[in-house]
């Protein structure tokens, strides 16, 4: 049987609601205001149960407060999830909406409850839903009986005003916890952070700072907040420091942000980099100034060194830029030297072959011609005129290969008759037909260019016969301002640049590369298989309206019988290939003078030097390995007798000295006359010396 609810006085709800408000003003917990309320409701209602319960994040049913619902029916009801039919208050909540359930034992909505609510004696439970300010549901307040009942009016405005004050209590239950949360997350940032942090009041006064402030400083916070930042800041920084404070504190900028210097109380410096920002008040008005402080002094010192080590390396590399110039400048005399004694040496082979080979041939054929006359018809004409026409093969083969050497016509007319010559001779002696379109105006700087590109060229030309597989090949040559280009190509099989062919003599393409690159000059290859090969090579032209390159060619030394007498032994000992190849060709190019052997660095230059006794060595003095100062003075040591000449491409005084000292009779530039290397190598044989280092080149 449901039973009416009494009437209950129309006056507000009152009973409890300062004693609630009081102790939540207080702070105190959520369950104690809670009971409070619920037993003010308890007093004014007799014979109500209350009790309220609290919406978690999972939409769970959670026990906030019931002074006097059995211990055990909390329990049970507590983390059950709300929903349409889940008794009074799982209803409310889900629904958002008053829920009046008169007799339990009888209403759907308990089902599921229904019995544990039997236990315990629960016959009518009315439930409200508690909101937030926004919304949002809360949990729930609600009055159970133990008959069933029906609420008045009266009574459902009571519980609506007891969930209302519910929810403002819960409300600030959680802001207050929110607000705890955070403060403590604060504290903690404030306290452990990387960085230092401070406090500061508008006219500079420490109002908070955390440890590791302390530490980078090295004041303690009691001394900190007795000072201001400002009269620990360097000196230097002082100004700067206060004119961006004060367009902080006016204003003008919402931060700041700046490298400056501590002074730390043990009087060292410290970097930092400085950041604030102003924290103001509802007016306006600046509340407190938040400081940032980073401790860079690791950074500082890493850039300054950093800087000092830029500033070395700048001075190095200018110095080594210089050095590197200068031996640029002192391989491209060389490489032109080594042109030229190479050249020297075909030329003079070529002038043996014509003033003496050809001179005697000739005169056999017309020795064997007049024999011919005599003879008349004897039977003996025939095989004199076989050996007549052998001579004549001989002549032509000794002409072809005078020319083949040295042709005169590139001493005579330049590099572009030469080159039409060249391509002529390749048709003639090797079948490859060679159009050449050669500018006359595009003559190369020096001799020694004229002379490398010619060569060069012909290597090209022997590589086409060789490799290329081609009746046909195209040379041109031609001037681009200050620059002239020869192209030599062909429609052959071409090759991978990465698999190139590497030519059976002569100079080859990496060795053309690199002696253009000490010319000044460059080589370019283009080649696929089965599309051909086109090589490009550019060096310096001609000024205009300079005079061309000396025609005449190099000066050929006359050779000199010393009869009774033994050639001069000497040991090449240098780690550049070419420069032993030079060396060794202007050397075995007189007659007084013969290399026994070559050695590429110091320590093979000891070993063949007891094994060969040379009569006199020339020591490079940088190479890889044991140098020439330290070989030199064991060779010395060992073998007095020989006779030990260093060489460089450097003039430093004190490197003379050093090969002086080790043991070395003189000491000369590489680049110096080939006529004082000879003259040296004769008298240090003959115990002379020079007496100088070497003379700079004129």
């Amino acid at each position: 049987m449901k039973h009416c609810a009494p009437k209950v006085p129309p006056q507000p709800f009152k009973v409890g609601e300062s004693h609630a408000l009081e102790l939540l003003a207080t702070g105190a917990d959520l369950e104690q205001v809670l009971s409070v309320l619920i037993r003010g409701i308890e007093q004014q209602c007799p014979g109500v149960i209350g009790s309220v319960l609290l919406l978690d994040s999972q939409r769970c049913m959670r026990h906030g407060a019931a002074p006097h619902l059995p211990h055990a029916y909390i329990q049970a009801i507590d983390g059950i999830a709300i929903g349409p039919n889940v008794g009074s208050c799982g209803t409310a909540m889900h629904s958002g909406s008053l829920v009046v359930v008169e007799d339990i034992a009888v209403d759907p909505l308990w089902a599921a409850a229904r019995e544990l609510a039997q236990q315990h004696n629960l016959r009518a439970c009315w439930s409200q839903p508690v909101f937030s300010s926004t919304g949002e549901v809360l949990g729930s307040f609600a009055m159970y009986y133990r008959e069933p009942r029906r609420p008045s009016s009266d009574e459902i405005r009571l519980i609506r005003s007891a969930a209302h004050l519910t929810g403002i209590a819960i409300e600030r239950t959680q802001a207050d916890a929110s607000l705890r949360e955070r403060e403590q997350r604060f504290r903690a940032t404030f306290e452990n952070a990387a960085v230092g942090i401070a406090h500061l009041a508008p006219d500079g006064r420490v109002l908070r700072v955390n440890q590791r402030l302390s530490e980078i400083v090295g004041y303690c916070g009691e001394q900190l907040l007795a000072m201001t930042l400002s009269s620990i800041t360097h000196p230097e920084d002082t100004q700067a420091n206060e004119d961006q404070l004060r367009r902080l504190l006016s204003g003008e900028m919402d931060s700041l942000s700046m490298e400056k210097r501590y002074i730390r109380s043990d009087d060292r410096i410290v970097w930092v980099n400085l950041t604030c920002s102003t924290v103001r008040e509802a007016d306006g008005a600046i509340a407190y100034i938040i400081c940032i402080i980073e401790d860079i002094s690791e950074r500082k010192l890493a850039e300054q060194q950093l800087h000092e080590t830029a500033e070395t390396l700048e001075h190095k590399v200018i110095q080594r830029t210089a050095e590197a110039e200068a031996r640029a400048s002192q391989l491209r005399a060389l490489a032109a030297e080594l042109i030229n004694a190479e050249e020297r040496e075909r030329r003079r082979v070529a002038q043996i072959l014509h003033d003496g080979l050809q001179q005697l041939l000739v005169a056999s054929k017309m020795q064997l011609a007049m024999v011919v006359s005599r003879l008349g018809g004897s039977e003996l004409v025939s095989p004199i005129q076989q050996a007549r026409e052998l001579i004549d093969a001989s002549i032509s083969e000794s002409r072809s290969l005078t020319s083949e050497l040295s042709p005169p016509v590139l001493y005579d007319a330049g590099l572009a008759p030469a080159f039409e010559w060249l391509g002529r001779w390749m048709e003639e002696t090797h079948g490859l037909s060679v159009d050449v379109d050669a500018a006359p105006n595009a003559e190369p700087a020096s001799q020694e260019a004229v002379l490398l590109l010619f060569q060069s060229v012909r290597e090209l030309l022997f590589n086409a016969v060789k490799h290329a597989q081609t009746p046909r090949a195209s040379l041109s040559l031609r001037r681009l301002d200050g620059t002239i280009e020869i192209v030599v190509q062909d429609r052959g099989r071409g090759f991978e640049l990465a698999a190139r062919p590497a030519s059976s003599g002569g100079f080859g393409l990496l060795a053309i590369s690199e002696r253009l690159n000490c010319i000044g000059g460059k080589l370019e290859i283009d080649s696929k298989p089965g599309r051909g090969t086109r090589v490009t090579l550019t060096a310096a032209a001609r000024k205009i309206g300079e005079a061309t390159p000396a025609s005449t060619p190099p000066r050929v030394p006359a050779r000199r019988k010393r009869s009774g007498q033994t050639k001069t032994r000497v040991l090449l000992v240098d780690d550049h290939a070419f420069i032993r190849k030079g060396v060794a060709g202007l050397l075995n190019a007189e007659p007084d003078l013969e290399v026994v052997g070559e050695a590429l660095d110091g320590k093979q230059a000891v070993a063949l030097a007891q094994e060969l006794q040379p009569d006199v060595i020339l020591m490079d003095v940088s190479m890889p390995g044991m140098n020439g100062v330290d070989a030199t003075r064991l060779i010395t040591s060992e073998s007095p007798t020989v006779q030990v000449i260093g060489l460089s491409m450097h003039t430093q005084e004190d490197m003379a000295a050093a090969m002086r000292q080790a043991g070395a009779v003189e000491y000369l530039r590489k680049d110096g006359p080939p006529e004082l290397l000879l003259a040296a190598v004769r008298h240090a044989v003959l115990g002379a010396d020079l007496g100088v280092v070497s003379p700079q080149p004129s």
